[in-house]
């Protein structure tokens, strides 16, 4: 009685421990249960408080930014498309063209911020995969070339898969994973992106070779505000597992030997597979919204 009355006390204090049971299962031992389950539940109330009230804070201070930002970004984007107009040259310069999509990235950064918290829908259409990796492919060359990290991307060589999803959303997503992993794997590092089906899921890890989140924050690694970076914010991987959550998945970590991976598990999204020789008689891959149907070629085994 002693314990269970040190237990409460510390309860009442905000050190939700418990109390292990022991045999024989007697009247204190079930108080000590009844406590336990007691202490469980304000543990749970207290964390649903705070995610409550972070994000509250995180849609006051993306409500306060988003204006200034959308007009810097327009403001951006005008400039590099009038220097394109004016100077012809300037028109085939691929650095210019992935500057344009590096903003389109932000202004979907900026939307997703303001989305934190709120759980609006999504519209979903066919999304290509091999598009979407290329793409950010292309985004992260240049950070991968300046941080002297080499980027492997695999990407199955007989099919390109196509999925039901928010393209924009997806994106943002991988791109938050991958711009991470960058930053993780430091100088002359690896990081790598692999996509597989495992029965209906679609899962796509992203692997890096650094040393992994901080101890002391992994398990509240998705949690608003929460980083181990001197100059983080801690708003990357909540953005990402709201998109996740968005298509009705999960966003894990793990540590895999010497390397961290991140995986997002879509699931039960249906999928279809186009061979290049149907790719060559079809109109380029639809984004997304569309609905043009498309010849579907059974899923490759092994894949």
């Amino acid at each position: 009685l002693e314990d269970v009355r040190n237990q409460v006390a510390d309860i009442a204090a905000g050190n939700f421990r418990e109390i292990p049971l022991s045999d024989p299962p007697d009247e204190i031992q079930d108080l000590i249960s009844s406590v336990n389950a007691m202490s469980r539940q304000l543990k749970a109330m207290q964390q649903l408080i705070g995610r409550t009230e972070r994000s509250r804070v995180l849609g006051q201070l993306a409500g306060g930014l988003a204006h200034q930002l959308r007009n810097a970004l327009t403001g951006t984007r005008l400039a590099i498309q009038i220097h394109m107009r004016r100077c012809s040259h300037s028109a085939q310069d691929e650095s210019l063209k992935v500057a344009l999509q590096q903003l389109s990235v932000m202004e979907e950064h900026v939307r997703r911020l303001l989305s934190v918290g709120r759980g609006e829908k999504i519209e979903v259409g066919w999304c290509s995969i091999n598009k979407l990796f290329e793409e950010v492919r292309t985004l992260v060359a240049p950070v991968c070339k300046h941080s002297r990290v080499e980027f492997d991307l695999t990407i199955p060589p007989l099919t390109i898969l196509e999925v039901r999803g928010h393209y924009e959303g997806l994106r943002n997503a991988l791109l938050n994973l991958v711009l991470n992993s960058v930053e993780a794997a430091g100088p002359d590092g690896k990081i790598a992106i692999r996509a597989h089906l495992d029965q209906a899921d679609l899962i796509v890890e992203v692997f890096d070779n650094g040393l992994g989140p901080p101890p002391e924050i992994a398990p509240q690694l998705f949690e608003p505000f929460v980083t181990g970076k001197p100059d983080g914010v801690g708003l990357g991987l909540v953005v990402v597992q709201q998109v996740v959550r968005q298509h009705q998945g999960e966003v894990t970590w793990e540590r895999i030997g010497e390397e961290t991976c991140f995986r997002m598990r879509l699931p039960q999204i249906p999928a279809r597979f186009l061979t290049r020789d149907q790719l060559r008689q079809t109109a380029p891959l639809p984004g997304i919204g569309s609905e043009r149907p498309l010849p579907v070629a059974k899923t490759p085994s092994g894949v």
